[in-house]
Parts: structure tokens; sequence; C-alpha cells
């Protein structure tokens, strides 16, 4: 095959700007590094809304202007999960079946109904968490015993028996299973989950639903619990390994990140840095099976709920938008953002409104494809200018740079096709500069090009037009991140 660079180059203007450092980014497009779902951008909402149903329900669940919006991001998976599926209380076919302990709420055959419109009304692929926690055969939950599936059973019998067909493509059982024991005081260990893993595999086979997706253990720490979990798992009782992502504690816990750690190339190396140990504690449980695929099954800002005056703002876009790049080419199939909406840390406010976060996922969602390119020294750490490369999804052959401007100052990008002749690319690009109201980093507003991003007043989302430069170079504003598609680059592998 061909062997195609683009070289990315930073420089400060002459004319205008002055000291800022030349960064040359070159990308290898001869093939493809990795191949991500073409789902690789999903969504969540928490277990914890059947708490919260009568409210919900209207508000989220069964609302045109959620389920317009969320239309409008495209193919994703939908995952109901999180702390509260392992406190839930199920209640189908006229049955109760306590919980070990005191639940939080319940759920019943008119909240799961509810669950299921709402994937099937924006065509995602429902993914459910069922009860792994506080469903053990010891009433006494200190003490290890196995999982009873007598609930989970019958949650299976009353999908079936109302459904013609399934209307999940996954289950997950349990959520953060190794922090049980730290924040319940339940025992569950890695080699008892994995045996709980394969009476799931049992029962859904039982039931003729061999199709379904089974994905774990959704656990928050990684060498104590991913490694010792997957080892047991080399039998076909895992088609998905997941593990949550935060960069940190929110603003309702002790020692919370602050707004402007944010965008601080140390803490958005975090990510990188628990992403790639994934990777090497999944090695032998991948290579058993090629279908096998790791996920960032739950992942947001800052975790218990986020931090009030950032994580719905701009400055949030550095950790989400870079984490998706890196996750990317760090082999993640799949990210599913925690939560698509009513969270201090959602894409959708409280009100409905559209978050900065919602808007680069549409961006995403409309540019980039699931080809991922090798960035020369993208993976370095501490990197003030950060940059990902990816084949096109909207124009055949082309090639979309997702970048993040840290710095305070902004910087002039070229492109150049080929290293060798120092030839600069001079075709156009598609520009996509993000930036927040002017001065304001954690403003909830978004610009894009310099137009805010809002809602037209027909209640529909507003044009996300680039600016067409011609050249082959364009300024980049400080503290901004975007994407610039080449449009006329023709690379072979992204054709």
């Amino acid at each position: 095959a061909e062997t195609f660079k683009i070289v990315l180059f930073a420089t400060a203007l002459c004319l205008t700007f002055y000291g800022a450092e030349s960064t040359t980014v070159e990308v290898d497009t001869a093939s493809p590094v990795f191949i991500t779902s073409e789902k690789f951008l999903s969504w969540t909402m928490d277990a914890g809304e059947t708490c919260r149903w009568d409210e919900e329900k209207s508000s989220f669940f069964y609302n045109d202007t959620i389920a317009y919006l969320a239309q409008q991001l495209g193919d994703s998976y939908f995952r109901v999960g999180g702390t509260s599926e392992d406190h839930l209380e199920y209640d189908f076919n006229g049955m109760a079946y306590p919980t070990n302990i005191q639940p939080n709420c319940q759920l019943n055959a008119s909240i799961m109904d509810g669950f299921i419109h709402f994937a099937q009304k924006v065509n995602w692929d429902f993914i459910f968490g069922a009860n792994v926690g506080t469903y053990r055969e010891n009433n006494n939950v200190r003490i290890e015993s196995p999982w009873n599936s007598t609930a989970f059973t019958a949650l299976i019998t009353y999908l079936k028996s109302k459904y013609t067909q399934f209307p999940m493509i996954g289950l997950e059982l349990g959520n953060e299973p190794d922090l049980f024991l730290e924040h319940y005081n339940i025992s569950v260990s890695p080699e008892r989950l994995a045996l709980d893993f394969g009476v799931m595999k049992k029962i859904l086979s039982s039931n003729d639903l061999d199709q379904i997706k089974i994905i774990g253990p959704d656990v928050a720490t990684l060498k104590n619990y991913l490694g010792p979990f997957l080892q047991n798992m080399t039998h076909a009782s895992l088609d998905v390994a997941t593990w949550h992502f935060y960069y940190g504690p929110g603003s309702s816990r002790p020692h919370g990140l602050d707004w402007h750690e944010f965008n601080d190339p140390d803490v958005l190396d975090r990510f990188m840095s628990s992403a790639q140990e994934t990777l090497n504690l999944s090695t032998a449980w991948r290579a058993a099976s090629p279908g096998r695929q790791l996920w960032v099954g739950e992942t947001s800002s800052t975790y218990g709920g986020g931090t009030s005056n950032a994580s719905a703002s701009f400055i949030a876009g550095y950790m989400w938008l870079d984490k998706l790049g890196l996750a990317a080419r760090l082999n993640q199939s799949v990210v599913c953002r925690q939560v698509l909406a009513h969270a201090k840390y959602s894409a959708i406010g409280y009100d409905n409104v559209p978050n900065p976060d919602y808007y680069t996922a549409l961006i995403w969602k409309r540019l980039v494809g699931p080809k991922v390119l090798n960035v020369v020294n993208g993976l370095t750490p501490a990197r003030v200018l950060r940059t990902y490369a990816f084949c096109s999804t909207s124009t055949k052959g082309a090639v979309t740079i997702v970048y993040l401007n840290t710095g305070n100052e902004s910087a002039s990008l070229s492109f150049q096709l080929n290293e060798e002749t120092q030839t600069g690319y001079t075709g156009d690009l598609g520009v996509y500069a993000l930036t927040s109201f002017p001065g304001v980093l954690t403003s909830r507003s978004m610009y894009l090009n310099g137009n805010v991003l809002e809602i037209t007043e027909d209640g529909k989302v507003p044009q996300l037009e680039p600016s067409v430069v011609k050249g082959g170079s364009v300024e980049v504003p400080a503290t901004s991140y975007g994407f610039i598609e080449l449009l006329s680059s023709n690379v072979q592998a992204c054709a």
C-alpha cells in the first residue's frame, strides 16, 4: 500500500502573533490502526431514573424534545445502568422479588416498557444492567455467595412474553462490583462474578437468546478486579469487557476537581494511562476470540454527579473530545457517555436544552468515521496542542483532524501531504472551531466559528456548517477545540 502522510503544522502567524511554538504532527494514512464500532459514541441513562419515574417518564422517556435531540445523534447504544441497578427490587409477572438489603427503588413492567419505548423511538440499541449486588443466595451479603437469578429470570420471562422481538441487544450484570465491599458491605469477588456471568449465559441460552451480547464487568478500578475477572472469563460467557472512567471527584466529593483543571494536559492524560492499562489487562482475553471488544462502558468528566460550575460548560468539552480521540486510538470500540440528560454532567440539561458537549457529539457523529489513523507522537504526554486523525464519514477519501488547543495562544495550522518533497496541502479545509462565550470557559454557551449554537425558534438543532478555508492552512483560536476536514485529501485508506 502507498505510504501517505499528512503533516499538521502549527506555528504563530508572523504578522499578528509572536512566540508560539511550531508543532508538526504527522498522520500515517497508509492504513487504519484501528476500526471502532459504528456506534462508537453512545449514551447512558442512570438506573436511578426508576426512583424519579413519575417525573422522568414525561420529562425524558416520553418527551418529544428529548427524542428529537437523541435522534439527531444517529446510531448509538443506549445503556441503562449505574449504581442504582444493584439496589433495584424487581416486580414482574405479578410478583415482587425482595433484595437482600433495603432497595432504593422498584423496577416494574411499566418502567421497563418506558426504557424500551425510548430506545425504540430513537432507534438506539438497548442495553440493560441487571442487579447482581443485592440479589445473592445468602441473606448476609457480607458473605460470598452465588447470584440469586430468580428475579432476572422473571425479567426475561416478561420481556419474551411482551415483545415479539427481544428488545435488548445486550445485558450487563452489576455496576462497579469492585466497589461493593467499600460502599455497601457486599462481597462479590471477581472469581465469583465470573461464575455469575456463566449463570446469566445459561439462562439466556435456555431462552434461545444466544444472540444477546453479554457485557461487563463495568468496573471502576482496573488491576485488582478487571484482570482477575477476565482471567476467569476465557470461556464464551463474555462478549464485551467494560470499564468506567472519570478524571476525578466532582464538587459533591472531597478534593473535587476545579474547573481550571478540566483542560490541564496532565489531567487529560489520566484517561490515556487507564486505557493503556485496559489493553494490557485484556490481552489474553481478547486474543482468545477475535470478536471480543473493550468498551468504556460509562464515563463523564467527574464522578459523584459532576462538577457544578464546569461539567455542563464549554470547558468540559476538553475532557469529552480528548477522551473520544484517545479511546479510538487506544482500541476502545465504544464510549458510553454518562448521561444523555438531566444531570450536572449530562449532554442535555435539566431544561432539555443542549449543553456544549451535545453539539461536540453532534459534529463528531457527522464527520468522524470508524477508521482511526495514527498520529505520530500523538500519545506523547502533556501535549498542549492535541490532535487525532480519522477517515471522514461525510466525504469519501477525506481525513478529519480532531484538535484541542489547551493553550492561551492561537495556532496557525497547515497541512503537508508529502513530507519528503515538502509539498504542502493546498486544498480546501472544512473548519469547525468551537469556542466559549468570550473569556468565560465555564460558559454554557458554545460558538461555532464565532456563531452561537442554540436551538432554533422552531425547535430544531442549528445548521452546523464549516468555515471553508482555501489554501490549506487555518488559524484556530486559543483555548478552543474542534474539527478540521481535509476535503480533497483523497486518501486511499479512506476511500
